[in-house]
C-alpha cells in the first residue's frame, strides 16, 4: 500500500519483489492511494514476483474524501477477481487477452459453468454462463463458451444469435475474444480449414491456453491427425484446463490411430486409462487401439468390464460395444466384430423398460443392429425414429439406407428426399446420406463424388461422426481406390 501527499504528488514505488521475498508470495497486489481536491483515488495493480511481470491493473477508483470506506467494497471486488482469473486455471490459461470478469459474482459462475463444460455436462454449463451474463453483460467470455456448448449440443442458431450479439461491439472485445468469435463463425458455416487456421492463430497468440486442444480437435475434423497429435501430444492432461477433460485422450488417440501408430495410441489410452478407470470415453480409446492390433481377447473382456460402467455424455457401455465392433471389422477381425455387435444389442436389449422412450437409447440399439447385419429389425428402429422426429437426418438417411438394402421402396423415395433437401446447417450431412444410398446402389463413382461435396461443406472426419474408415455405411467402398484416396490423412 501506498498513500500519496495531499498534492496527489507520486509516492515512491513499492518494491514488490522485496515484498514478494520478505513474504513468500508468488502474486503481490500493490496499489496507491492519493488527494485530489474532494476525492480520494485509488490505483493499483497486480503482479506476478515470480515471473516478473505485471498481470493486470486495478481499475482507477474514487471515492468522496469524507466517505473512504464508500471505495472499499468495490476494491475488494477489483482485487478479488483479478487475482483469481489468474490463479484459476481455467482463467489463467488467457492472461489480459480476454475480457476480465468485471464482479468476483460473475467470474464466480463463469467458473461455474467452465467445471461443468469440462465436465461434458454443457447444459448445466450453458445456465452457468447465462448467469455470469446476465451479472456483467459486458463480459464476453461465459457469452463465448456458451456458444460453443450450443456448437457442441447442435444448436446452430443459438450459436449464431450470440455470434451476431458479440459481433455488434466487437472493437470492444479483447484480441483473443474476437479469434473465439471469428472460429465460432468458421464453425457456423462449415468452414473446417479456417477453423483450423483461427485456432493456430489463437494458441500462436495464447501459447498456453485451451486453444491447443481447440486446434488439435480442429485439426483431426479436418482430417489432419498429424497436426492434430503434433499439438495435442505435449499437453499435460493431469493439470489445468485439461484436468477432468476425458475426450482429451479420445482425440489425443483418435489421432494416432488415424496416423496407423498403434503402439503409441495403446499407450495414451491406457494413460487415460489410469486416470479415469471407469469413464467409457477412456474405455472406447483402449479399445479402438486393441482393434486395431487384433488384441480380440483383451477387447472383450475390456467391454465385459465396462457393462456396468456409468454413461457419459453420447456414451453408454452399448455404444463404447458397437464402436469396438465396427473397428475391429475396420481392421478385419470378423469373428471378433461380430461377438462385440451382439455384446451391443444384447445390452440394449437387457436395460430397463423406460430407457426404449428416449430417442438416443433407440438410435444406439438401432446402430448395434446394423454393426450385427440384423437389417430388418435396424430399419425397424429407424423408420419409427424418423417418423417421430422427420426433421433428424441421421435418422432418415439410416431408415433410407435400411431400406435400400432390404429391397423396400421407400429407399428411393428417401433418396430424393434427401436431394431436395435445403435448410441451414446441414454441414453436407444430407450429401453424406445420399452418398451412402448410392453406394449401397452400386453407383460408387457417384458416391464418392458427393462424399467429397458432403466433406467440403463441413461434415467431419471425426466426433460428432464416425471415422469414414470404419463407418459401417461404407462396406460397399471399402477397396474402392477413390474412396480411399479421399479419407487419407491430408496432414
Amino acid at each position: 500500500e501506498q498513500r500519496g501527499d495531499p498534492e496527489g504528488a507520486a509516492a515512491p514505488a513499492i518494491d514488490v519483489f522485496a515484498v514478494a521475498e520478505d513474504t513468500g508470495a508468488g502474486t503481490v497486489v500493490s496499489g496507491a492511494y492519493y488527494r485530489r481536491g474532494e476525492e480520494l483515488i485509488v490505483r493499483g495493480q497486480i503482479t506476478d514476483a515470480i515471473g516478473g511481470k505485471m498481470l493486470s491493473g486495478i481499475e482507477t477508483l474514487r471515492a468522496p474524501v469524507d466517505d473512504p470506506l464508500a471505495v472499499l467494497e468495490q476494491l475488494e471486488q477489483e482485487v478479488r477477481t483479478g487475482v483469481a482469473s489468474h490463479l484459476d486455471p481455467q482463467l489463467a490459461q488467457f492472461g489480459n487477452l480476454v475480457s476480465r470478469p468485471p464482479s468476483y459474482e460473475a467470474y464466480e459462475a463463469y467458473v461455474a459453468g467452465m467445471e461443468r463444460y469440462w465436465r461434458l455436462d454443457f447444459d448445466g454449463a450453458i445456465k452457468s454462463f447465462e448467469e455470469a451474463a446476465e451479472m456483467a453483460p459486458d463480459f464476453a467470455a461465459p457469452q463465448l463458451v456458451a456458444a460453443t456448448a450450443d456448437l457442441n449440443l447442435g444448436r446452430f442458431a443459438q450459436v449464431q444469435k450470440i455470434i451476431n450479439q458479440l459481433n455488434g461491439h466487437r472493437s470492444d472485445l479483447a484480441p483473443q475474444d474476437r479469434l473465439y468469435l471469428d472460429w465460432l463463425d468458421a464453425r457456423c458455416r462449415g468452414d473446417r480449414l479456417r477453423a483450423v487456421e483461427v485456432a493456430r492463430q489463437a494458441v500462436e497468440l495464447s501459447p498456453g491456453s485451451s486453444w491447443a486442444e481447440n486446434l488439435g480437435i480442429e485439426a483431426l475434423q479436418a482430417n489432419q491427425p498429424a497436426l492434430a497429435a503434433k499439438v495435442l501430444a505435449p499437453l499435460d492432461a493431469e493439470r489445468g484446463y485439461l484436468r477432468g477433460w476425458t475426450a482429451h485422450f479420445f482425440y489425443l488417440t483418435g489421432a494416432w490411430h488415424h496416423l496407423g501408430d498403434h503402439q503409441r495410441e495403446l499407450q495414451d489410452a491406457r494413460r487415460g486409462r489410469q486416470l479415469y478407470p471407469t469413464s467409457l470415453h477412456t474405455v472406447l480409446c483402449e479399445a479402438r487401439a486393441l482393434a486395431a492390433l487384433g488384441r480380440e481377447d483383451e477387447l472383450l473382456s475390456l467391454l465385459q468390464r465396462a457393462e456396468s460402467y456409468p454413461r457419459e455424455f453420447l456414451s453408454t457401455p452399448g455404444s463404447v460395444m458397437t464402436f469396438a465392433a465396427l473397428e475391429l471389422e475396420a481392421h478385419l477381425h470378423p469373428k471378433a466384430a461380430g461377438r462385440a455387435a451382439e455384446m451391443a444389442v444384447d445390452w440394449f436389449h437387457h436395460q430397463a423398460p423406460e430407457a426404449a422412450a428416449d430417442p438416443l437409447f433407440r438410435d444406439g440399439l438401432g446402430r448395434a443392429l446394423f454393426a450385427a447385419r440384423r437389417f430388418d429389425e435396424a430399419e425397424e428402429v429407424f423408420a419409427k425414429l424418423s417418423q417421430e422426429q422427420p426433421e433428424h437426418i441421421d435418422f432418415l438417411g439410416f431408415w433410407g439406407l435400411l431400406a435400400t438394402i432390404n429391397g423396400h421402396s421407400e429407399g428411393p423415395e428417401i433418396l430424393t428426399e434427401l436431394e431436395t433437401l435445403d435448410r441451414p446447417y446441414l454441414f453436407g450431412k444430407h450429401l453424406y446420406w445420399q452418398a451412402v444410398i448410392l453406394a449401397w446402389r452400386g453407383d460408387s463413382e457417384e458416391a464418392v463424388r458427393r462424399l467429397r461435396q458432403a466433406v467440403a461443406a463441413g461434415y467431419p472426419f471425426e466426433w460428432p461422426e464416425l471415422h469414414p474408415h470404419m463407418d459401417p455405411v461404407w462396406r460397399p467402398l471399402r477397396d474402392d481406390p477413390t474412396f480411399l484416396d479421399l479419407i487419407q490423412p491430408r496432414g
